[in-house]
């Protein structure tokens, strides 16, 4: 469904391309002095809320000074890299240095192999959405050319990759019709995507009047993260796991969480604060970005950007650090 391209310019700044939505004089287009309709025309990347997938193509290091963008991560070029990405001198340095925490968690997890289990579950997730929406398309006995998307945004709307940050849907009209869950949701709940939640940009704390309001104490935070669509999510993942689907299939999980490859391929250290939801409701630690190995499963990491560890310590919870050894 064509929604519109955004093109980078500079490094914060993203413009749109739009003609105007009626032909004919300006009188139809125009509502008032300071807005009109218009049509935005093109080809929108989308980049689901909630769940992450491995990555089927990244930018991979190929030595101390060099990095290639877009390589497919089964080639030759990400196994030799994911085989020792921790080798000394043999890939650039990291922006910042890792803990040894996160240091041992790369270590236990690349490796020979690394690449090919990556690109493998990689395609498999691919295929998995593509068969959902055409299950929806064929369930709804909807024309191709006829399906749409119902696609919901939050707090944050763009990506840094210009990428649209949505919850998406089968488009119906019929609330009967319509699927209970998102493809975000249904991608966990199958085992072919990995939980990963950021603050606030995760009901229950999309659905507060302002961001400020998002940020609850401890006790009542992990209360709302159980009750909500959240909590129904981080069930979904766990009962997978259970049941050994998709990248928890006992003979051959994931290894590399689709953020670690990505950290790995930037030579960047975790960025983002995270707390334990599976913690005691009144345990206040926010832990800083490299705790989040502390935390055994994904769908228990509840990511919170830096920029707002401040509001979360006037909220009650404790910046926590981590001692290095």
């Amino acid at each position: 469904m064509a929604i519109f391209t955004p093109a980078r310019r500079g490094s914060v700044t993203l413009f749109m391309k739009a003609t105007p939505a009626l032909k004919g004089a300006p009188a139809k287009v125009v509502y008032d002095g300071d807005g009109l309709s218009g049509v935005l025309t093109g080809n929108q990347p989308m980049r689901f809320l909630g769940c992450d997938t491995p990555e089927v193509a990244y930018t991979v290091p190929t030595g101390p000074s060099a990095s290639r963008p877009r390589q497919k991560i089964g080639d030759a070029l990400w196994g030799a890299y994911l085989d020792a990405p921790l080798a000394p001198g043999a890939w650039p340095e990291f922006k910042q240095k890792l803990h040894p925490l996160v240091e041992q968690r790369f270590l236990a997890v690349s490796g020979p192999g690394s690449a090919a289990n990556h690109a493998h579950h990689a395609g498999k997730a691919r295929q998995a959405l593509i068969d959902l929406i055409e299950g929806d398309r064929a369930a709804l006995g909807i024309a191709e050319a006829d399906f749409r998307l119902f696609v919901a945004v939050t707090h944050e709307v763009f990506d840094g990759y210009g990428r649209l940050l949505a919850f998406v849907n089968t488009d119906v009209r019929d609330a009967a019709l319509r699927p209970t869950r998102t493809y975000n949701e249904r991608m966990v709940a199958n085992g072919m995507a990995s939980p990963f939640f950021i603050w606030p940009n995760v009901d229950p704390f999309i659905g507060r009047p302002a961001v400020t309001d998002a940020a609850l104490p401890p006790r009542e935070l992990r209360k709302a993260a159980g009750r909500s669509r959240l909590g129904r999510s981080r069930q979904d993942a766990a009962a997978a796991r259970a049941a050994g689907l998709g990248i928890y299939d006992p003979a051959n999980p994931l290894r590399l969480l689709a953020y670690e490859l990505r950290m790995l391929g930037d030579r960047k250290a975790p960025s983002r604060w995270v707390i334990d939801l599976s913690a005691e409701d009144g345990d206040p630690t926010l832990y800083p970005p490299d705790g989040y190995v502390l935390i055994s499963n994904p769908e228990d990491r509840l990511f919170v950007p830096a920029e707002y560890v401040p509001l979360f310590a006037q909220r009650g919870w404790q910046p926590a650090r981590l001692v290095r050894f």
